[in-house]
């Protein structure tokens, strides 16, 4: 028989005395992350491997995890001290490793995000920017300009493979000697998601939206056809207007074009305000400008969980950095407005999927007619007229990227069960069955290596894919329960207060599968988001 009282006071002991260790290192390693993507020097690349080594050396105590095994979940009085417990138990339990091992994982991941952050890729002998890579692939009409861009866009994964291969065994090592087959299925168990689950969720998607997306693909290879002046079975990776096929420049729309004149941080500033959920201190301390030698992607980053939250981006006009300035700061109010008096383990979203799924949300509303109306300049007629071709805008971008994040996820499964079999080739073998593009004739390069997160953020971009699911459940439930339209809900305090009240203040005291029944009263599944692809299929 177990004292309830007595365990609760000594596991609330050691949480205390946890949060005093932990909180100040998780500050430091933040801060000397955000040093490292502002300027990859080798300095800055060891201060941030130092720092996210002793955090994952906290977590590796033999004895505190030790004394973690003894406390029984059952016996505790208070739903956010098992919450607390539970969320400790996982990360204790998944860090049971060699300090050595944990050393040389920081080292290399810190290394390696720093080759990505620095590589410039060579046309003609000139460095270029991501940025201008995807210019050249959204706009050149010369199939050999095209395909030097596409193929330079690669030589980052020849740089990175051979680090990022002893990085995929060192994890797959450190998984084996703690039980677990690899460390995919580690990482899942971390997350909370049963693998099970997971595969069923992505076969419900790719199952559910097959004949929407055959239909989709063969007019767009007829369109790239028709462009470049070939035929459809000549359409090549470096045909797409993006170096993966993440997304797609639609020729009937150039929401580009379209917003090439509004800034987005004072839209992305209205957009919250209007929600009453003000972000103004969020901005003034986010960097938002490309620059050498700085990170080329965009994240947000919660600093110390008491309101210092930054959001990098590297701007340029256009649609794509307006949705994607959306996308972050949308992850920096979710951030900013969990409830400040939880403890310290708490004060964090529910998953990594809930904050994508309110990004997501933030992400989507450029194309909608009232955001057209308030932001673009255009007159009624016309934001009409791009309403009509944004919503056709919107099913692309959420078919292609379904089907990249399908491509990404399968990938990243196999990566992990055999790390020595034929990636160049398992890579293209996924490229051609879920997003229907066509492998150069005699490739055999480490194309799949030129994408930064399998380094940066492993087992991650399924967070995307059912965030994704999760935003459509949100934007339903939101309509609903605060009677909105659902064309006007960037103007609406009444999305702001569901956001804030229904989705962020309870930070990680839920499950997230808790955390999606509460909020849109239906667990996680695809029939929002398959409704919402063939509802747009219908108005396009």
């Amino acid at each position: 028989m177990y004292d309830a009282e007595a365990s609760s006071a000594l596991t609330e002991s050691f949480i205390n005395d946890h949060e005093r260790i932990i909180e100040p290192l998780a500050k430091q390693a933040a801060l000397a992350h955000w040093q490292m993507q502002l300027q990859g020097s080798e300095e800055n690349q060891q201060a941030s491997a130092a720092a996210a080594a002793r955090i994952r050396m906290v977590y590796a105590d033999r004895d505190n995890w030790l004394h973690l095994q003894k406390i029984h979940a059952d016996t505790l009085n208070n739903k956010l001290l098992k919450r607390q417990y539970k969320l400790l138990f996982t990360t204790f339990k998944t860090n049971q490793l060699e300090l050595q091992d944990i050393s040389q994982m920081e080292n290399l991941r810190a290394s390696l995000s720093a080759k990505y952050n620095q590589h410039r890729a060579k046309l003609n002998g000139v460095e270029c920017s991501d940025n201008k890579l995807d210019e050249l692939l959204a706009n050149s009409v010369d199939s050999t300009e095209r395909r030097n861009a596409w193929e330079a866009s690669k030589t980052v994964g020849a740089v990175a493979v051979g680090p990022l291969l002893e990085l995929v065994r060192l994890r797959n090592r450190s998984a084996v000697k703690l039980g677990y087959r690899n460390y995919y299925e580690m990482a899942l168990e971390g997350q909370e998601i049963e693998q099970d689950e997971l595969t069923h969720l992505l076969n419900e998607l790719h199952l559910g939206c097959r004949p929407l997306w055959e239909r989709f693909r063969t007019a767009l290879d007829e369109n790239l056809a028709s462009r470049f002046g070939i035929r459809p079975k000549e359409v090549m990776p470096w045909h797409h207007s993006n170096r993966f096929f993440q997304t797609v420049k639609q020729p009937e729309i150039n929401l580009d074009e379209v917003y090439a004149s509004t800034d987005a941080v004072e839209t992305t500033r209205m957009v919250f305000s209007s929600m009453s959920l003000p972000v103004d201190d969020l901005i003034q301390r986010a960097d938002l400008y490309e620059r050498p030698g700085k990170c080329q992607h965009a994240f947000c980053l919660n600093v110390d969980r008491k309101g210092d939250i930054r959001v990098l981006c590297n701007i340029v006009p256009g649609e794509r950095w307006l949705t994607t300035t959306l996308h972050e700061v949308g992850h920096a109010a979710y951030d900013k407005y969990i409830n400040s008096q939880l403890p310290y383990l708490l004060r964090r979203p529910s998953h990594t999927m809930t904050t994508e799924a309110v990004a997501l949300f933030m992400g989507r509303l450029p194309t909608t007619l009232s955001f057209l109306q308030r932001f673009s300049g255009e007159s009624k007629e016309a934001c009409e007229k791009l309403a009509r071709q944004a919503t056709r805008a919107q099913l692309t971008h959420q078919l292609v990227f379904l089907h990249w994040c399908l491509v990404m996820s399968h990938f990243e499964r196999e990566l992990y069960s055999n790390p020595d079999q034929d990636l160049n080739t398992l890579w293209w073998d996924l490229v051609e069955h879920y997003q229907r593009v066509k492998r150069p004739p005699n490739r055999n390069q480490p194309d799949w290596a030129a994408k930064i997160h399998f380094a940066s953020s492993p087992v991650y971009y399924h967070s995307y894919l059912l965030g994704d699911m999760m935003a459509s459940q949100i934007t339903r439930a939101l309509v609903e329960r605060t009677s909105s339209s659902v064309h006007n809900l960037e103007t609406s305090p009444a999305t702001g207060e569901y956001l804030r009240q229904e989705l962020f203040f309870s930070g990680g005291t839920m499950r997230w599968d808790e955390w999606v029944l509460s909020a849109t009263s239906s667990p996680l599944n695809a029939g929002a988001f398959l409704n919402d692809l063939y509802s747009l299929e219908a108005m396009g």
